[in-house]
């Protein structure tokens, strides 16, 4: 089953670990503030890296995640 994403969103809402699905909760934003911030770059380096069968650098996780803030998707 095929849910548009404003579906899977109003399903999400109500669960509380699903932040971003709240009402006024822009994800584009927040995938900004991510980038900016570098939010998770230490966490990444440290932890995720070593996790990866194929490790990839973390500005170009980055740079995919610009990307899919920059489709528009949840606008």
């Amino acid at each position: 089953m095929n849910l548009h994403h404003d579906e899977v969103r109003k399903q999400r809402s109500t669960l509380a670990v699903c932040p971003s699905a709240k009402e006024n909760v822009c994800v584009t934003d927040i995938l900004y503030e991510i980038i900016e911030k570098e939010t998770y770059k230490k966490d990444y380096e440290k932890i995720t890296l070593g996790l990866l069968f194929v490790p990839e650098t973390y500005d170009t996780v980055i740079q995919s995640i610009k990307k899919i803030a920059d489709s528009g998707i949840w606008n």
